[in-house]
């Protein structure tokens, strides 16, 4: 994975948002969560299928994370004007779950990080995903969700960026 000069620069706007979105309060939940239904309501919808599988605190802290997501992209080119619809959710969830597939049947740790160097490589926004993992690295809620379960968060995470900057790029 190549890391040019904007990674370099998108790396503090990523820490900046982090920051934003751990000190913001209810009312601006409540406020952007209008905006985003109206922008992009398959997010709310992302975020909502979470509700039931946590405990309030974890709740939050996923919440927080797809913030992050949405605080990146919001105001970038064509995000007001094209939706996510749950079929390019999917199809990039499949592609996504494929190369774990193909990751996992990799015999070496040394060809495990080609793939996914690879796979990262392609992303535009790796200082967002960097951010995110950092999280989920660094959290200690997150931090003590079973594997499978970050692992899950993680992957619908990266195809939100994927599908976001799909939508930036019409």
């Amino acid at each position: 994975m190549n890391i040019i000069e904007t990674d370099i620069q998108e790396t503090k706007k990523i820490a900046d948002i982090i920051k934003f979105v751990e000190s913001i309060d209810v009312n601006y939940f409540n406020t952007e969560s209008d905006i985003i239904y109206v922008r992009q309501p398959f997010l709310i919808s992302l975020i909502m299928i979470n509700n039931n599988q946590f405990n309030p605190e974890t709740f939050g802290e996923i919440i927080k994370a797809y913030l992050i997501i949405w605080e990146y992209f919001k105001d970038r080119k064509n995000i007001s004007k094209y939706q996510i619809c749950e079929d390019q959710f999917e199809r990039i969830l499949q592609r996504n779950t494929l190369m774990l597939k193909y990751y996992e049947g990799e015999p070496t740790d040394k060809s495990k990080l080609a793939v996914v160097s690879e796979d990262l490589g392609h992303l535009k926004s790796k200082a967002l995903m960097t951010g995110l993992f950092y999280q989920f690295n660094t959290n200690p809620v997150l931090v003590h969700m079973d594997g499978k379960t970050r692992g899950i968060q993680i992957i619908s995470m990266k195809t939100l960026i994927e599908c976001f900057e799909e939508i930036e790029n019409k």
